[in-house]
């Protein structure tokens, strides 16, 4: 009996965050791309992009948040 409840009392513990365990959240992780592996559509859409603004960009380009004429500038390179 103490070998289920131990580990049934601290994922219940780590579910209400009342005690956060690194191997519990690696492990919610897992689930969690799994999930959204066996949901995402099987067609991507080349229209859609995601860019990352980086700290060096920033350093480079100035201050978030940039003008509609830069990020059109933007756009246009990609």
């Amino acid at each position: 009996m103490a070998v289920v409840a131990l580990p049934l009392l601290l994922a219940l513990l780590h579910a209400t965050e009342t005690l956060r365990l690194p191997v519990f959240d690696r492990l919610d992780h897992l689930i969690y791309d799994a999930r959204l592996r066996a949901t995402m559509p099987r067609t991507l859409d080349d229209r859609i992009v995601i860019v990352d603004i980086d700290e060096d960009s920033l350093a480079r380009v100035g201050q978030w948040p940039w003008g509609r004429d830069r990020l059109a500038r933007f756009a246009q390179e990609i």
